[in-house]
């Protein structure tokens, strides 16, 4: 399944036009940039949203064969913590071959 696709389809309870700009801004901000590092495949999303506070945070997956080098690393520090400037920065984890960025936001 391609990205947009596979990001859309876990947002069903919103309409076309706004799964499309969420696809698109984790893709051209998160995606597209961690999997131009190394041998890095982004595999899965989802999210979670806490309607008494309006915000919530979308999860990204990643996995990697290879060991990723000191540089590829500070690379995806530099990514996998961005802002818009709007919203907190975002944080991630890695596990064993295994990346999960959390970007959290507020309506």
């Amino acid at each position: 399944m391609n990205k947009t696709k596979l990001i859309k389809s876990r947002l069903t309870e919103f309409g076309n036009q706004v799964q499309e700009d969420l696809a698109n801004f984790l893709k051209e901000t998160w995606i597209t940039p961690v999997e131009k590092i190394g041998d890095i495949k982004f595999t899965d999303y989802g999210y979670a949203h806490w309607p008494t506070i309006e915000g919530g945070v979308h999860c990204l997956h990643f996995e990697w064969d290879k060991d990723l080098s000191d540089e590829d690393w500070k690379e995806i520090h530099e990514i996998c913590t961005r802002d818009d400037d709007s919203q907190p920065e975002a944080d991630y984890r890695s596990y064993m071959g295994s990346l999960m960025v959390f970007v959290p936001y507020f309506a």
